[in-house]
């Protein structure tokens, strides 16, 4: 386990995407919540979809999807992150969330748009229609802070090892006990 926190804007490659650190770790925060996994479909990848619109051209950008999992779920786990996100579904896409990270400094202009619509309360496509999931969370939990996340990551990461040790010691005693036991 790393003790020095990993520069949130550097980009890797993850589960088949390029994401920032952040981005990843808004990912992982959501997934906590939401109880699944995602399957990420895209990340960054500049001039990549024409459906994107220049969205994916930046940092912060994401398409996935839990598979099982209600959209609407999917979408306030993203939300309560600090995620701009939509559920996207035919006529106009295939099924999938998709989702801006407010406050990623390398978002493109398309995805800042996004964050402006998001915020006023609309679908994050052009012409300003309202979203057809209209929750927020009261209060808003962007921008998400990564110094706090990796804290309490390193800190869930710790507590992980102490309790498995802690379970390693009582097998310990009881294999004693047990031998113990048996001499007397």
């Amino acid at each position: 386990m790393a003790d020095t926190m990993p520069d949130p804007w550097q980009v890797v490659y993850w589960r088949g995407v390029k994401v920032n650190r952040r981005t990843q770790a808004m990912i992982r925060e959501a997934e906590t919540r939401l109880g699944s996994t995602f399957t990420l479909y895209q990340g960054w990848n500049p001039g990549g979809v024409d459906a994107s619109a220049g969205t994916h051209d930046g940092t912060g950008v994401i398409d996935a999807w839990a598979p099982g999992q209600d959209p609407h779920r999917q979408v306030r786990a993203l939300r309560n992150v600090g995620f701009a996100a939509w559920h996207r579904h035919p006529p106009l896409f295939s099924v999938h969330v998709h989702a801006v990270a407010i406050g990623d400094r390398g978002l493109s202009s398309s995805a800042e748009s996004q964050v402006v619509e998001y915020l006023n309360g609309g679908d994050g496509l052009i012409g300003a229609t309202p979203d057809e999931f209209p929750y927020r969370p009261d209060p808003p939990t962007h921008p998400f802070n990564y110094r706090k996340w990796w804290t309490a990551h390193q800190l869930r990461g710790r507590l992980a090892t102490l309790t498995e040790r802690i379970a390693d010691l009582r097998a310990r005693r009881r294999r004693v006990r047990v031998r113990l036991e048996n001499l007397s």
